[in-house]
């Protein structure tokens, strides 16, 4: 039982820091590019348009999450928000991972 409670707690990802970085998903006209950076601020590449974002990384009822707000266009008449509540993991000696459902899996390669 302390087994799988020691690996569990090294599969999750523990710090902010952890996550900031570029990650890939897909390939050819499905690829997907997110970049986190340190001081909050995100941006998301997909179909040759870029999306800005904000993200932090919170942690409620003993759950770490990463939560990710996509910003309007600034040209939209909108003020219209996206949240994205994601669970990254990171398994021992490989890299922070970031599921999205259906669509796949981020991967970080910086």
């Amino acid at each position: 039982m302390v087994a799988v409670a020691s690996l569990a707690a090294a599969c999750g990802v523990s710090e902010r820091e952890q996550l900031v970085g570029r990650y890939e998903a897909g390939a050819g006209d499905r690829r997907e590019t997110w970049s986190l950076a340190a001081d909050g601020t995100c941006e998301i590449a997909r179909a040759g348009t870029v999306r800005r974002c904000e993200w932090e990384f919170v942690e409620r009822d003993g759950r770490r999450t990463l939560a990710v707000t996509l910003l309007s266009d600034t040209r939209e008449a909108t003020r219209h928000r996206t949240r994205l509540v994601l669970s990254p993991t990171r398994w021992p000696g490989g890299a922070v991972t970031i599921p999205l459902g259906a669509t796949g899996e981020l991967r970080k390669v910086e």
